[in-house]
């Protein structure tokens, strides 16, 4: 069993110590401060079930320009910063496959805005939205949020509370993300009650200290950032160097920190202690290999609380923040209980009818597909490296080439032989992006949609899609996991089913297809 307790690791440089300390201890999360490849790799190697979080300081916070571009523009901040992280993976992959290190990117998440100021809290509710709408377009995992210790303000408080991130609830759990927020307390211990420098007591409970139970969202969450920390409310020292070590020794942190995990509520999935080493003299009270072993000894401690009852809900009226472009479609809702009731079935056929011409095979036996080029350039954030290989037009999904020796021959001939050819060239560059970039079946389900239907890759769906009877339960899969598709279905509203089933792009032509094919079917009946 992995462990909540776990990790904040700087990767300035490497310890034989640290990286034993990972191996016993097994966390369920490695936060990486400056990722290398060397730091994934050896991470990875030495407990590959642990989920790595990246945080790039040049991309969430780079001397204050990332959170002022945020600021100023939600949404060209998070398209722009989604670049970034793109080229960075870009980066860390090819140094990884140069040094042949292996590596499992299925574990990465990618870091948003470090601790952005609460004032701008509907600017971030708007650039976390847009940031989380790219990442399901290209397969990423994100840790969202990154709140400072003691923020944002608890519901009922007035300003900006956590009432406002409301609108990322669904979005964070229907593409597998995580809140992330910091939280600190006083030397004294999590839940002591201590003296400010005015004289008056001060508890850090429920405050710095599991502050999280005050968040309104029934979201996984992660501790990005925790420990004993004397600088808070300048206490002890002018500057951030007031760690654990300057108070403290080993056994009494590690007895504060199993206070801290027991009193983390159910959403926890880890606790990040910072930090397990240090770049500078300024971080040195924070470093926790003197601790290791005490802490080893409290590992397996879980968090003893529920997660609390949420308060009822409060009506937001999110400010509208306007970009230079038009905000981005709502994202879809997160998987609910469909509603009851039967669907009529002309209406999955005339679905399946214009998909694939209910044909879930091409004429050579495998499974019918089509390859997206523009998908598959969002998929591998390599521009460079796709240019040498497709090409696509205005609209995107019109005009798709693939180069051939010398030649730019089309993909999307009518023939299954050239989608499947130009499927395998992108397989040389990224397997399991190619795979993403395919829709595949009788019901020509995206590969990105992989986990939505119920599998661990988009490899491993197109494997399955071998078996007609499989094709079938992806289809009812992808309807049932979203309620309002399949309340569409039952209510023949076309251009709802040709929004949700094939995107916003091209919803006049796909919804009178359906409708003229559904008619077709019935007088046929």
């Amino acid at each position: 069993m992995s462990s909540i307790l776990s990790c904040y690791y700087s990767a300035w440089h490497w310890r034989t110590s640290d990286m034993d300390y990972m191996r016993r201890l097994t966390p369920t999360w490695v936060r990486i401060h400056q990722p290398s490849a060397r730091a994934i790799a050896n991470v990875q190697a030495v407990s590959p079930d642990t989920k790595i979080m990246l945080r790039s300081w040049d991309i969430d916070d780079n001397n204050g320009d990332r959170k002022r571009e945020l600021y100023a523009n939600p949404l060209a901040a998070a398209r722009a910063h989604m670049d970034l992280w793109g080229a960075k993976r870009t980066e860390l992959r090819m140094e990884l496959e140069r040094s042949r290190l292996p590596y499992d990117e299925s574990k990465w998440y990618f870091g948003l805005v470090n601790e952005p100021d609460p004032a701008y809290l509907p600017q971030v509710v708007t650039y976390t939205l847009e940031a989380m709408r790219i990442a399901k377009e290209r397969g990423r995992h994100l840790g969202v949020i990154a709140s400072s210790v003691g923020t944002f303000g608890k519901p009922g408080e007035g300003g900006n509370t956590w009432d406002l991130a409301k609108p990322l609830e669904g979005p964070i759990n229907d593409g597998g993300h995580i809140l992330i927020a910091h939280e600190y307390w006083q030397p004294e211990g999590p839940s002591a009650v201590w003296i400010d420098n005015e004289g008056k007591e001060r508890s850090d409970a429920g405050n710095l200290a599991w502050r999280h139970k005050s968040i309104p969202l029934n979201v996984p969450i992660l501790i990005g950032e925790a420990g004993a920390n004397g600088y808070i409310y300048n206490r002890h020292s002018a500057q951030d160097d007031a760690g654990w070590r300057k108070f403290m020794q080993p056994e009494q942190y590690a007895a504060q920190v199993k206070e801290y995990i027991e009193g983390c509520d159910s959403r926890v999935q880890g606790v990040c202690l910072y930090m397990l080493d240090f770049h500078s003299d300024q971080w040195w009270s924070f470093d926790t290999e003197p601790a290791m072993e005490e802490l080893l000894a409290i590992k397996d401690t879980r968090p003893a609380q529920q997660q609390p009852t949420p308060p009822p809900p409060t009506v937001i009226s999110l400010p509208i923040v306007v970009g230079p472009e038009k905000p981005p479609a709502p994202t879809p809702p997160a998987p609910q209980s469909p509603p009851s009731g039967i669907v009529d079935p002309l209406v999955l056929e005339a679905i399946l009818a214009i998909e694939s011409g209910g044909a879930g095979f091409g004429p050579d036996g495998r499974v019918k597909i089509r390859f997206e080029a523009h998908i598959f350039e969002a998929q591998i954030d390599n521009a460079e490296v796709f240019a040498q290989s497709f090409r696509y037009g205005k609209p995107a999904w019109t005009g798709q080439k693939m180069g051939i020796g010398a030649a730019w021959l089309p993909i999307h001939t009518g023939a299954q032989a050239t989608e499947w050819q130009a499927y395998n060239s992108a397989t040389y560059i990224d397997p399991e992006a190619a795979a993403k970039s395919i829709s595949m079946g009788a019901a020509q389900i995206m590969g990105f949609n992989h986990a939505r239907i119920g599998y661990p890759s988009a490899q491993a769906m197109l494997q399955a899609f071998r078996n007609p009877n499989v094709q079938v339960i992806g289809f009812l899969n992808f309807l049932l996991s979203d309620a309002a598709l399949w309340q569409a279905v039952r209510k023949h509203d076309w251009r709802e089913i040709a929004a949700r089933y094939n995107g916003a792009g091209n919803v006049d032509v796909y919804s009178k297809l359906l409708a003229d094919k559904y008619d077709e079917l019935k007088a046929a009946a």
